[in-house]
């Protein structure tokens, strides 16, 4: 008993910090809307005005990833942009974009790694794994092995997802 009290106090802590922060707290409920806007459906039904990402992906090492992330517009609009211009450019090379769906595919060694077409020569591998490493979107898990830190393969897929979504805007424009 004492233990799901405390629990629950700590569920409701973690609510009140979020509302405060302004940030959306991750949920466990499930919406089983078939409404193809059942995710925008349910922001405006709460007053949202804001940007919410979330994303559950099965890793290829095993286990879920889980993740989710909202901010008001205002909060998006009231911070500092330029700290993402080191993250982006990280993924603005597409040797680079490869190697990153290689590594979430599995390939996770520098051997194999260095097999890939378009990744240059092993000198290029190199750069380019320490500029993905500085950039938060890689670590190394041993000698000569990486790969994508939990917390980063859904950002990684959502910002995948949204250049597509521009992509097909743009030919729906033309």
């Amino acid at each position: 008993m004492e233990q799901e009290l405390m629990r629950r106090l700590h569920l409701l802590e973690e609510r009140m910090l979020a509302l405060e922060q302004n940030i959306i707290p991750p949920s466990s409920q499930r919406v089983t809307s078939k409404d193809a806007f059942w995710a925008l459906n349910h922001l405006q039904e709460q007053g949202f005005d804001g940007v919410l990402f979330a994303g559950q992906v099965n890793a290829p090492e095993g286990g879920t990833v889980a993740w989710q992330y909202g901010l008001p517009t205002r909060a998006f609009l009231n911070q500092e942009w330029d700290p993402a211009a080191s993250v982006l450019a990280a993924l603005g090379s597409p040797p680079r974009l490869r190697l990153l769906r290689a590594i979430l595919k599995g390939q996770t060694r520098n051997a194999e790694l260095a097999q890939l077409d378009e990744v240059g020569s092993t000198g290029q591998l190199y750069h380019h794994l320490r500029e993905l490493v500085a950039a938060g979107w890689l670590k190394s898990t041993g000698r000569g092995i990486h790969c994508i830190p939990g917390e980063r393969v859904v950002p990684l897929l959502i910002i995948l997802a949204a250049t597509e979504a521009l992509d097909l805007q743009a030919g729906e424009d033309q």
